[in-house]
């Protein structure tokens, strides 16, 4: 019987065989594959027969459903044109058809001479056929399948593959036996550092398919995750940012399964914390950086205005400790603490300001930077500011309105007091710079107390508040920038000065039902936190440097009686009865001796009485009236929490 069919895969590259591969397989040997057609890979549908014309004695007929198949896995080295050759028998006119498939595709229909046995089909493609059945194979495993055509099931005896057009006679050649899958793979492992790796390779040696699979997802196969035959899979492994780690690339085919292990070393870790320190020209000591390591690393400091004090070691963080010299000079300057281990570099960056343009001017009050704080009020009515400088000058200035509070301080570190308000409802500080132009900030809201102070050390005042309610202070530093502390309680009073002589602003708060000073300095955690009874709930706190040793001291106030009550840093403790009931404490540093003199303010008269640290002498000027407010910070926080 003759049909038409479809091209006859003569030289296409067919689809690799999905039929599920044997431990063994039959193999090409000097360019011959030789297959009984009883020595089936797989089958169905088909019978074995006893024949003694049959080259094994034994044939194959399709005694099943139509779809009957019998599949022959086999492999070759060399890639090409093969010869297919097939020893069958038609048992009648009728019964003389099969159609021969190859891997995944059906390649047509062939139709046997009538009777007899032959290696060579009568028709082809609905005409008579002269030349022998050719394929295209890449080397490596392919399967051959003689499938059933309608009812028909001629006999199959042998099944032969060759590279020249000589067709087989007789029973043809011996069968080229059973070939054992090989599968294996170079190297077996790799080490690869914590950083990762790109681009590595895996050489795998097969007769049989295979693929390649990851066990985890920091191992990425890029290239080559299967194959039919030899090859590369090629893969990449993520940097490791934790601890040591391992991982396997399986290769699998033919029954057979070889395993490629990666050992990747644990991430070196080198952090410092934190990245830069600035300190005021003046100096400071104490100063810590936090390491963290996992290797051995040395630190290495080039500028000699810096210098190691000491070193805490700890299971997992070092604590480097280390002091910065003042600056003779009047340029910014900066160093650079270096630590090095496990390939890794880190810096820690030392900033420090000049020296200070008059290095003993209160921060709270000196205007025009001879040493000494200005007696000056501020008139919310008008927004006015009325300023009577310690050379006897006078002088006028409107900024403000009568919703703001005046908020002098050093903004912009030239030494000389800023003129500044802060407006509650808004939260917005409006600057008047002694260097020169005016600006607007926003920090701050209705519930929030204005603290400005330095407290990055950087030698300009920083916008600063306090929130009674939660007991948190809200900072933005010129050099450090935002953050925020939780200090206190809602019936705290917040007192921020200098208390450990660094150079920087304090937070600290006074419990005035207590008496009760709580400190946290900014060299903390070089200096622990400070607690201090000292005061009671009469009392107003007054801190400030009363002995000139560069920290802020505890001391109140007792307007009832008119005494200080000051316990300083260095030892010691001072009472002096200086005011009365109605007079304002205003204490700062009027004589320029870099200590702050007692001082009060009466608001009736307008009357500034001082205390000279100096000479003991009593200074008296009248300058403001009853509406007017002294621009230090201490009576403004006073009125605020209604102080007695």
């Amino acid at each position: 019987m003759k049909n038409t069919w479809m091209t006859f895969g003569l030289a296409t590259l067919l689809a690799q065989s999905a039929v599920a591969e044997p431990e063994t397989k039959i193999g090409e040997v000097n360019g011959v594959v030789s297959m009984e057609a009883e020595s089936y890979t797989s089958q169905s549908g088909y019978a074995r027969y006893a024949n003694g014309d049959a080259s094994g004695a034994a044939v194959m007929r399709a005694d099943g459903a139509d779809n009957s198949s019998l599949n022959f896995q086999f492999t070759v080295q060399q890639a090409g044109t093969w010869y297919v050759w097939i020893r069958a028998y038609a048992t009648a006119d009728v019964n003389n058809g099969y159609r021969l498939g190859l891997d995944n595709a059906v390649l047509g229909e062939i139709y046997l001479k009538k009777i007899g046995w032959s290696w060579l089909p009568e028709w082809l493609n609905g005409e008579s056929h002269a030349s022998p059945v050719t394929i295209t194979l890449t080397a490596g495993s392919h399967v051959l399948k003689i499938l059933k055509r309608k009812i028909e099931n001629p006999l199959i005896d042998k099944i032969v593959l060759t590279r020249t057009a000589e067709a087989p006679t007789g029973y043809g050649p011996a069968p080229t036996g059973l070939v054992p899958a090989a599968l294996a793979i170079s190297p077996a492992s790799a080490a690869i550092p914590f950083g990762g790796a790109t681009g590595r390779r895996i050489a795998v040696a097969a007769n049989v398919p295979w693929t390649a699979t990851a066990s985890a997802a920091w191992i990425r196969i890029v290239s080559g995750a299967a194959g039919a035959t030899n090859g590369t899979v090629t893969y990449n492994v993520a940097a490791n940012t934790g601890g040591a780690r391992s991982g396997t690339l399986a290769v699998s085919g033919g029954g057979l399964t070889r395993v490629f292990t990666i050992s990747q070393s644990a991430a070196t870790i080198l952090t410092l914390a934190p990245a830069s320190t600035w300190a005021p020209g003046a100096g400071a000591n104490g100063r810590q950086i936090s390491i963290v390591a996992n290797a051995t690393w040395t630190a290495t400091i080039d500028d000699p205005w810096i210098s190691v004090a000491s070193f805490a070691w700890g299971p997992a963080t070092t604590k480097m400790t280390f002091d910065v010299l003042p600056n003779a000079g009047r340029a910014f300057r900066t160093g650079t603490v270096t630590v090095s281990g496990g390939g890794l570099v880190r810096t820690h960056k030392v900033n420090q300001w000049p020296r200070p343009t008059h290095p003993r001017v209160s921060a709270d009050g000196d205007v025009d930077g001879d040493f000494e704080a200005d007696v000056a009020v501020f008139h919310p009515a008008s927004g006015t500011w009325n300023l009577l400088f310690s050379t006897g000058a006078r002088a006028t200035l409107h900024f403000g309105w009568s919703e703001t509070l005046p908020v002098p301080a050093d903004y912009d570190g030239d030494g000389m007091a800023d003129f500044a308000v802060y407006h509650p409802a808004t939260g917005n500080w409006h600057f008047f710079y002694s260097s020169g132009g005016a600006r607007t900030i926003q920090f701050g809201w209705r519930e929030t107390v204005p603290v400005p102070g330095d407290y990055d050390g950087d030698g300009k005042a920083d916008l600063a508040v306090y929130h009674p309610a939660e007991g948190r202070w809200y900072f933005l530093c010129s050099a450090a920038g935002r953050y925020s502390v939780k200090w206190g309680w809602s019936t705290t009073v917040p007192v921020p000065a200098d208390y450990d002589g660094d150079g920087a602003t304090d937070v600290g708060v006074y419990h005035p039902a207590t008496g009760n000073w709580s400190i946290l300095p900014s060299s903390f955690p070089a200096i622990g936190p400070i607690q201090v009874q000292w005061g009671w709930s009469e009392a107003v706190p007054v801190p400030a440097d009363y002995n000139g040793d560069g920290k802020a001291d505890f001391a109140v106030f007792h307007r009832a009686t008119g005494n200080w009550h000051v316990s300083y840093s260095g030892g010691g403790t001072a009472t002096q009865q200086f005011g009365w009931q109605s007079t304002v404490p205003v204490p700062a540093d009027y004589d320029g001796d870099g200590a702050a003199d007692w001082a009060v303010y009466h608001p009736a008269t307008g009357d500034w009485h001082v205390l000279k640290s100096t000479t003991g002498g009593i200074r008296v000027q009248n300058w403001g009236w009853s509406t007017a407010t002294p621009t230090l910070l201490y009576p403004l926080i006073h009125a605020w929490f209604d102080l007695p």
